[in-house]
């Protein structure tokens, strides 16, 4: 790793994100990326199955289609509220964490959909479920980013969304609040003490 003396503060700067981006990739986070993109894909598939299963629900329980217009709220909803909630919880207990419970919480939620009685329930069930898919969605995400899942010229695509190389930079370092407790600045590729 590379370090030296910063321009007469006596303090070590260390240059994190280039040390990680000159690694190769590794099995570790090939691993990774694929267990998220699993997490993602049943994340997609949850959210879209309800609108095919809706035709025969409603046929099903005699309602109307306008009826289940709750059942959708309820799950968007739901993956609103896990969002902005899980995220920053997830930045205090860890992400594997938040993403092994929202990835519980959302299997669960789609296997006892199938068994709801009426729609009081399934409206109830898809709220729970929403909040499972909105704490997944976000970490999986942030976690493929933050892991160091994106060395060198391969994370281009990557880098270019908006904030992602900031995100990168402070996870890396462990979150910004630690940095401003600590007394550091976090920018660019280094590291340093204020």
């Amino acid at each position: 790793m590379a370090g030296s003396q910063a321009q007469g503060s006596g303090a070590s700067v260390v240059d994190v994100a280039g040390y990680i981006d000159q690694q190769p990739v590794g099995a570790f986070q090939i691993k990774l990326l694929l267990t998220c993109a699993a997490v993602l894909l049943l994340d997609g598939f949850d959210t879209t199955a309800i609108g095919f299963v809706a035709p025969s629900l409603a046929k099903e329980w005699g309602l109307t289609k306008a009826a289940l217009g709750p059942v959708f709220s309820a799950g968007l909803f739901g993956l609103m509220i896990g969002a902005l909630t899980l995220g920053p919880l997830a930045d205090r207990i860890g992400r594997k964490n938040i993403i092994i419970f929202s990835t519980l919480a959302f299997g669960i939620g789609t296997l006892v959909t199938a068994f709801v009685p009426d729609v009081n329930a399934l409206l109830a069930i898809r709220f729970l479920t929403g909040l499972g898919l909105g704490g997944a969605m976000p970490n999986t995400i942030a976690m493929t980013i933050i892991a160091g899942a994106d060395p060198g010229a391969a994370a281009a695509g990557i880098r270019a969304l908006p904030g992602a190389d900031r995100a990168r930079q402070c996870a890396r370092c462990r979150t910004a609040r630690s940095h401003q407790s600590e007394g550091r600045v976090c920018g660019g590729d280094a590291v340093r003490r204020a």
